[in-house]
Order: C-alpha cells, then sequence, then structure tokens
C-alpha cells in the first residue's frame, strides 16, 4: 500500500487503506486481537471471497516506549 499523494475531500468517504487503519488502531487500543488470519465469504455467487492476514510488525526505529509493556 503507498500513501496518497492527493488531498482527500473532506466529503470524501475514507479510503479502504484509511479505514483499515482506523479499525485496527482502535481495536489494537481497545486491547482486542488484531493479529491473525481470516476467511471471508461473500454472499454473492459472483463475488469473490477473501483471505485477510494481518502481522504486527515493528519498524527499525527505537520506540520511545517499552513494545512489550503494550503487547
Amino acid at each position: 500500500m503507498t500513501p496518497s499523494d492527493s488531498v482527500r475531500n473532506p466529503d470524501q468517504p475514507p479510503s479502504f487503506e484509511d479505514a483499515l487503519n482506523e479499525l485496527i488502531a482502535s481495536c489494537y487500543a481497545s486491547g482486542e486481537r488484531v493479529e491473525g488470519d481470516w476467511e471471508l465469504s461473500t454472499p454473492l455467487a459472483d463475488a469473490p471471497d477473501w483471505r485477510v492476514e494481518i502481522q504486527k510488525v515493528y519498524s527499525d526505529d527505537e520506540p520511545d516506549y517499552d513494545p512489550e509493556l503494550i503487547d
């Protein structure tokens, strides 16, 4: 996923990436399980099913906090 270089119109709904980022951050902050694999089936015969994998990764930068305390 690449960040968008354009400015989003405030009346435009969030992009998929923005909505996913907000969902993951919100769930993580609430202590919900975020990491995992999911199989999502759509109710339409012509629509594809989806497999989603979310992994936790840390940047190489030194954090200002101990990430183990948050886990």
